[in-house]
């Protein structure tokens, strides 16, 4: 299933790679240009047990996405 989780946070990053550990895949958006970015290069500074892990394979696996720009949303989720 496309999921698309709108927020980039510590609660919003963590829902979206849950989500993504369970075989979907998740577009993740936030307003914060430069979050995107370290977030798109699986880099983060959040502290969660593995979350670095997490999102460092999501990225490589290609099943998590980052932007800043809403109007894509529609036509990638299913929900």
């Amino acid at each position: 299933m496309r999921i698309v989780v709108y927020g980039a946070g510590p609660v919003g990053l963590t829902t979206a790679l849950s989500f993504s550990f369970w075989g979907h895949d998740v577009l993740c958006i936030d307003k914060h240009t430069k979050l995107i970015q370290r977030l798109s290069a699986g880099e983060t500074d959040y502290f969660e047990t593995d979350l670095n892990v997490q999102l460092k394979l999501a990225v490589s696996q290609k099943n998590i996405h980052f932007t800043n720009d809403p109007n894509i949303a529609c036509d990638f989720s299913d929900i």
